[in-house]
């Protein structure tokens, strides 16, 4: 189904604040709204610069590994992840893991949620609970940032895919 596609993890939020956004309008989304709408923004580069002026002395975004860190994760959200791209995210309220097709482009929403307006839609496929997930997945999605390439596990992703 999605053998030749890029499949993503992705954080609800630092705490999973904003998984009610992801299954309830079917978006998952990157926060940082301070920014505004980077989408003519076409580089890295260019992208670090505005988190710089934005957050270069605010809360945990203070050293420039982090800064560039943050940058590189907006755009690889808005950049790398394609359509029909798999998505994967872990839902704290109800202990499940959420298979999802990426369906629609980056679009700049703040209308919807004002902290996470960096969205993209989705289709979910399917709602595993956690005693059901591989460890390789369980394990992967631990990752301590808000979204994450899953190389590692393409099989077990694939047989949740499919059934």
């Amino acid at each position: 189904m999605n053998i030749n596609k890029n499949n993503w993890g992705i954080h609800a939020g630092s705490k999973g604040e904003a998984i009610d956004l992801f299954l309830n309008y079917n978006l998952i989304a990157v926060g940082w709204e301070r920014l505004g709408d980077v989408q003519g923004l076409e580089t890295r580069e260019e992208i670090k610069e505005l988190f710089i002026k934005y957050y270069g002395s605010g809360y945990h975004y203070r050293n420039k590994y982090t800064i560039g860190h943050a940058a590189g994760t907006l755009y690889r959200f808005i950049y790398e992840m394609k359509i029909k791209d798999t998505v994967i995210f872990y839902s704290l309220k109800d202990k499940k893991y959420n298979f999802a097709e990426v369906i629609g482009d980056y679009m700049y929403q703040p209308s919807i949620d004002s902290k996470y307006p960096n969205q993209r839609q989705i289709r979910l496929l399917n709602r595993i609970p956690r005693k059901e997930i591989t460890l390789c997945i369980q394990n992967s999605m631990n990752a301590g940032v808000a979204l994450f390439k899953l190389d590692r596990c393409e099989k077990e992703i694939l047989k949740f895919l499919t059934g």
